[in-house]
């Protein structure tokens, strides 16, 4: 079980005003919550039909209950920590990589993550210490770590980015790459921040 591959799902509860802002301005507060509940369940409805995994969704901006009531409550949860973006990724992948398990966090944004890109980045991560999946607008939509990789790294890999911005992938690159770690790049994908994302999203009713 020690070396059991993990996917951390990193997603927000769906609250009308508290999530996908940027998008508040085309949809309004409660469409644009309607898009992250949406994303969520398609993205965990993908995760779930990969089968082999150990999946645990990390969430924010409600309970437990609230959390568990929407997605199911046969699911594994755990609350993000506190902190910014890369204190709480940080915060989720240690649990389990000092256990050495290979595990991937993924966010809530890229409705076409697959299992085919699920399955490449595990196998990666049997070669490389690291697997990122790479965004359209300069983040990323996953990020891995391999059992072999020491623990003392992790906080560098999240220290110092400028979150939301889009030199995240390359900032967090330029780290890999100057602690001579291996990396392994997967397809690219389009997140659903923006208005303009709307067009790569297929799963919501037209905007206009």
């Amino acid at each position: 079980m020690t070396t059991q591959q993990t996917i951390l799902f990193f997603t927000r509860y769906p609250l009308p005003g508290a999530t996908k802002t940027r998008l508040i301005p085309a949809l309004g507060a409660d469409g644009a919550a309607a898009i992250q509940r949406t994303m969520t369940r398609v993205i965990l409805d993908t995760l779930r039909s990969c089968g082999r995994y150990r999946l645990e969704i990390c969430y924010a901006g409600s309970t437990r209950a609230s959390i568990a009531q929407w997605l199911g409550d046969e699911l594994c949860y755990a609350r993000q920590g506190d902190g910014d973006l890369g204190e709480r990724m940080r915060e989720a992948l240690f649990r389990h990589h000092h256990k050495k398990r290979p595990v991937c966090l993924v966010g809530s944004d890229c409705p076409h993550l697959s299992c085919t890109i699920i399955s490449e980045a595990f196998s990666a991560l049997t070669l490389s210490d690291l697997v990122i999946g790479p965004s359209y607008d300069g983040g990323y939509y996953l990020i891995g770590c391999s059992p072999a990789l020491e623990s003392s790294f992790l906080p560098a890999l999240f220290r110092d980015i400028d979150w939301g911005k889009a030199c995240v992938l390359e900032q967090t690159i330029a780290i890999i790459n100057q602690a001579g770690k291996s990396l392994h790049l997967l397809p690219r994908l389009h997140d659903i921040d923006t208005p303009e994302d709307l067009r790569y999203f297929s799963y919501h009713p037209d905007p206009q």
